[in-house]
This record gives C-alpha cells, structure tokens and sequence, in this order.
C-alpha cells in the first residue's frame, strides 16, 4: 500500500503551510498600516502581547482589502509583526522562500526583513537548504555591481 505523504511532502509541508498563514498576517499588518487603515498603536499592542494570543488577534482583524504591499512597506513595518514569527528555523525558511518568490527582491531592499527572519543565521541557512536543496543566498534576485553602485548613488541624492 503506497504511503499517504512522504517523508519529505510532511517535512515540507508543515512549514510552508505556516510560513503561508505568517505571510498573509505580515502582508494584512503591513498594507494596514501602509495605509493609515490602522493607527500604529492597534499594531504596537499586537506586537507587544504573547506570540499565540497576537497571532489569533492578528487573524480576527482582518478585514482591509487594499493593496498588496510592497517589499518596502513590508520592510518598513517589520517591527509590528516580528513579534509573531516562530522561532522555528524551518518556517522561517519557507516564509524567506515564500516571499522571495511572490517579491522577487534583493536582500538590499529588505535589510529588516533579513533580519527579522534571521536569514543569516546558520540554522535558518540549513533549514532552506534541507527544505529546497539549494543555498537561502541563491534565492535572491542579484544585481550588476554597475546598478548597485547607480541605486547607492541616486539614494545619497535625495533629500
């Protein structure tokens, strides 16, 4: 009798499975504070309060339909929803996966997202690479040293 799920369909599925709850919750925080739709402080008590009793309330208050966010705002409003990220590094692996996959970014536009997700911390780094047998620096999309020296340059100029 053939097995329901793999070994592998299980260990890659818990994760994403989470890591897809955790995105929709980070983008939903994200696109309602973007857009005044929530007062900062709504998102300063969820962050503050315990990681399971954030992340139902998280789920409760939804209810925005505005844009998607961009990986800018995600990264701009990291610090409301860091306090509901696991500490699993399998899950926050698959969230690395899953956003780089919807945002196609470069690790440059999310300093507080590599951060948060600790994606350069070793357990993290071999979870990616058990997950999806490839390197978690590898996922990003990579730049000309020519175009990261003109973005450096054009940001220096503006006010």
């Amino acid at each position: 009798m053939a097995e329901l799920f793999s070994r592998d369909e299980v260990l890659r599925g818990l994760p994403a499975a989470r890591a897809q709850a955790m995105l929709y919750l980070i983008e939903g925080i994200s696109s309602r504070l973007a857009t005044g739709f929530w007062p900062r402080e709504l998102a300063n008590d969820l962050a503050h309060r315990h990681r399971e009793e954030a992340y139902l309330d998280a789920f409760s208050l939804d209810g925005h339909t505005g844009d998607p966010p961009t990986i800018e705002q995600l990264d701009r409003y990291s610090e409301y929803w860091w306090p509901l990220l696991p500490s699993d590094p399998r899950v926050l692996a698959a969230l690395a996966y899953q956003l780089v996959q919807k945002y196609q970014f470069r690790s440059s536009d999310g300093p507080s997202i590599v951060a948060r997700l600790r994606l350069r911390d070793s357990a993290v780094q071999d979870a990616y690479q058990e997950l999806y047998g490839t390197r978690l620096g590898d996922i990003f999309v990579h730049e000309s040293v020519a175009s990261r020296l003109r973005s450096a340059l054009g940001r220096r100029s503006k006010p």
